[in-house]
């Protein structure tokens, strides 16, 4: 099993963005190398026109935007491993760590990171220590910067999902408010 991470990354009219994914996991400052459980690392413009991605460095890549707004990456992660440090997805539960599962921006600056799951109607809830992002919503939460969304994780429970079923975290890195925030999806396929 795996999950499959979509985001969509700002690009401010540049040629390139460079995104990262951390190599650590807080509390556990061994080197993990999360980027070695990373495939298909895709890109595309508002189009739905691929572009270019290359891996730079061992958890760095480069798309090339070509001028555009905003880029929207997909990669799928390993979800067979259940620590604290890692993933594991299976038809009645998941549990999605953020430092193994997502890739931000390489520039710095602290960014919110808007988080909504959508999960199979049979698992119905969520666990995160994250805030519930203004307005309530069920599933949804407002990191305020990457380093507090790869500190925390979300879980969805045991329950009656069929392994059909998926989980869904959407999250995007766009303007809101003048202020550039993370989102992007996360798809747990239990197939």
């Amino acid at each position: 099993p795996c999950a499959v991470v979509e985001a969509t990354v700002p690009a401010g009219g540049r040629a390139s963005v460079d995104l990262m994914m951390p190599v650590w996991t807080p509390g556990s400052y061994l080197v993990r190398e999360y980027a070695r459980h990373v495939e298909g690392v895709a890109a595309r413009d508002a189009r739905g026109l691929p572009l270019a991605v290359e891996k730079i460095d061992k958890n760095r890549w480069r798309v090339a935007a070509g001028g555009a707004s905003a880029v929207t990456i997909q990669y799928r992660v390993y979800a067979r491993e259940m620590s604290v440090r890692t993933n594991w997805v299976d038809d009645r539960f998941a549990l999605v760590n953020g430092a193994p599962s997502f890739m931000t921006l390489v520039e710095p600056g602290p960014r919110p990171h808007d988080v909504r799951l959508v999960l199979p109607p049979a698992w119905g809830q969520t666990r995160t220590a994250l805030p519930v992002a203004p307005g309530g919503q069920p599933h949804h939460y407002l990191a305020p910067d990457f380093d507090t969304l790869v500190e925390r994780f979300f879980s969805a429970p045991w329950g009656d999902a069929s392994s059909s079923e998926t989980l869904a975290a959407p999250m995007d890195l766009s303007e809101t408010d003048g202020e550039v925030v993370a989102r992007a999806r996360v798809f747990v396929d239990t197939r």
